[in-house]
């Protein structure tokens, strides 16, 4: 028979791997920039919702089965919205890290060193979402 603490461990351990996985791909990502990362993090907050799905679904027993050990209202109310609580934490971290990839993926930086006996009177860049930045010069009159 499941007893009511072993429901609560397995949504905290539900709410543990969703956050590792996320923070550690999202780490990793950022130390590499390995493009196969950013699959890997879209499939792990798809992964990351059936979890948290089915953590609420074992959250939702929780209250029967404490009920027939004969434990306290109070313990009972605090492990279930401790458990929902933590859980629904899981989304807004992995929207944080989306915007994050998002904001960090888009940046790159262009240095411009003119070597040659001729000045610019300007310099322009022309980027897409994915394709690298076009340069277009023109000569100072």
């Amino acid at each position: 028979m499941t007893s009511a603490q072993s429901v609560f461990r397995f949504a905290l351990a539900c709410w543990l791997v969703l956050l590792i996985s996320g923070v550690g791909t999202f780490s990793l990502w950022w130390l590499t920039r390995a493009e196969s990362l950013v699959l890997v993090g879209l499939l792990a907050i798809l992964f990351g919702a059936g979890l948290a799905a089915v953590g609420g679904y074992q959250l939702m027993s929780l209250p029967r089965l404490a009920g027939e050990e004969s434990r306290p209202r109070a313990w009972t109310v605090r492990r279930f919205l401790l458990g929902v609580l933590l859980l629904g934490s899981n989304f807004p971290v992995a929207l944080g890290l989306t915007f994050a990839v998002g904001s960090l993926h888009s940046r790159f930086e262009v240095v411009v060193q003119n070597d040659s006996g001729v000045s610019l009177s300007s310099l322009r860049l022309v980027s897409g979402a994915s394709a690298p930045p076009k340069a277009s010069w023109s000569r100072a009159t």
